[in-house]
């Protein structure tokens, strides 16, 4: 009997050591992890680099200044107007291929005027913030007025059709531009999903542009050169890297919830758009903070997973263009090679191979406005289409519009009374203007088309000949 208590006791004290030793493993392991992590946060201080929400948020904004003062106000004048759905239905279709009810869309129009007249006041502010990252709770925050703002872009889409059906190219293009503005209301708002319905947004106000263009009427050439310069104001040099630097600091903060509960963060994000989290038991929130003391040097070496990649993302970024899309699809890629441990990298670290196309995408849609506008003014001054885009550009005594995807200018030819403009898109090859379609998920063939409003009905047209 006494044998088999001394077997019992030496196996607890086995059993003591190898706790102890795990717990002094456990504390090692989460000091170097903690100090490391410390380090490389330390690093994209010095480095000028925001790593906390509150570094995101710029100098406080007057609400009279902020464009989203007045964009949040159309935003809920749209949703209080009786039988919404049925009339934003109605404008809807004309900016949909088919013959509209044109009475039907100019009187849904009416009836969100005032909306119309609050994103000009917006337009007119000198800056535009969204949230206010110093006072957000960056793990609940709901972004409701970036649907509305995307809403507000088809508003004015469905004026630039309405003046385009009726030969008002002036107005159906100035539409067009306020499209492309109130993109810009999103230029500093640090997240993948603001800079996505941004480069929506401009997607929108490009194809307004074609439409409008293609009227036979034209612009006079001193409103196209006032156009184009309008235009030329509109950047995205900077847009994906302002969105890599929110998401760092956003995944980050969520990171370092995690390592104060688990828990927490599971119903922090399981809680309703716009609602706090469910409340929790005491013994619940004792459990929690347990688990995240147990889990923390894992969660530090997954922050420091997550840093790593987003490192890769940021220089991939600063590439030459070309190589942007090619480098971000390694960088995700790189993804399926992520420790284990590393949980939280593998769940929500953005996917920015298919974005950066994206980006490329609009960045080729505001230089293919800028080529209309230009071909515009050249078609008024001399009845016909230029040879070549550079003629057209030289008239206005601007620079030729490129093609971000390689650097290179742009592509033109003149078809009869007609015209083609493309890029050649995310293959990088040139498929002879071919409207580009989508294989996959990941994967599109063709070109990026405009001119004759292909851009906005997605496959070949002849644009209206000259009268």
């Amino acid at each position: 009997m006494s044998e088999k208590r001394g077997c019992l006791l030496r196996g607890l004290k086995g059993l003591c050591y190898f706790v102890l030793a795990l717990a002094v493993l456990h504390a090692g392991l989460t000091l170097w992890a903690g100090r490391k992590l410390e380090r490389e946060l330390e690093a994209l201080r010095k480095g000028g680099e925001p790593v906390t929400p509150a570094d995101l948020s710029g100098p406080e904004i007057s609400p009279e200044r902020n464009a989203f003062t007045y964009l949040s106000e159309a935003g809920r004048f749209m949703m209080s107007v009786p039988d919404r759905e049925r009339l934003l239905k109605t404008y809807q279709t004309a900016l949909e291929p088919g013959q509209p009810d044109w009475g039907a869309v100019e009187q849904a129009l009416e009836r969100f005027a005032p909306a119309e007249r609050l994103i000009r006041r917006a337009l007119e502010c000198p800056d535009a913030r969204m949230v206010d990252w110093k006072r957000a709770d960056v793990l609940t925050r709901t972004f409701s007025d970036l649907s509305a703002t995307r809403e507000l872009a088809r508003l004015l889409g469905a004026r630039s059709a309405l003046a385009a059906q009726r030969g008002d190219t002036a107005g159906a293009v100035r539409y067009a531009i306020e499209i492309l503005r109130l993109s810009g209301c999103l230029r500093n708002e640090p997240t993948m999903i603001a800079q996505l319905v941004r480069y929506a947004i401009i997607a929108t106000g490009t194809q307004r542009m074609d439409v409008a263009l293609s009227s036979p009427r034209g612009l006079s050439v001193e409103q196209a050169t006032d156009a184009f310069d309008v235009v030329s104001r509109i950047g995205l040099s900077d847009s994906m890297e302002m969105a890599l630097r929110g998401e760092r600091i956003l995944i980050f903060t969520a990171m370092t919830e995690a390592r104060k509960g688990p828990m927490g963060v599971g119903l922090l994000t399981a809680a309703e758009p716009g609602f706090p989290p469910r409340e929790t038991t005491r013994m619940r929130r004792v459990m929690d903070r347990v688990l995240g003391y147990v889990l923390a040097p894992a969660t530090y070496l997954d922050q420091l997973s997550y840093l790593d990649l987003a490192k890769r993302q940021m220089e991939a970024l600063r590439a030459p263009a070309s190589e942007r899309p090619k480098l971000l699809s390694e960088a995700d890629e790189s993804l399926r090679s992520t420790p284990r441990y590393a949980i939280f990298t593998r769940l929500i670290a953005p996917v920015f191979g298919r974005s950066m196309n994206q980006c490329l995408a609009a960045e080729a849609n505001i230089e293919a406005c800028k080529a209309m506008l230009a071909i515009a003014a050249y078609r008024a001054r001399t009845g016909t289409y230029p040879a070549t885009l550079k003629e057209a550009c030289a008239l206005l005594g601007r620079p030729v519009p490129r093609d971000p995807f390689t650097g290179s200018e742009l592509r033109y030819r003149r078809e009869g009374s007609a015209y083609l403009l493309y890029s050649v898109g995310e293959n990088l090859r040139d498929d002879g203007g071919a409207p580009q379609v989508k294989r996959s998920e990941d994967e599109r063939e063709g070109d990026l088309v405009w001119g004759g409003g292909r851009s906005a009905i997605g496959k070949k047209c002849r644009v209206n000949p000259t009268r």
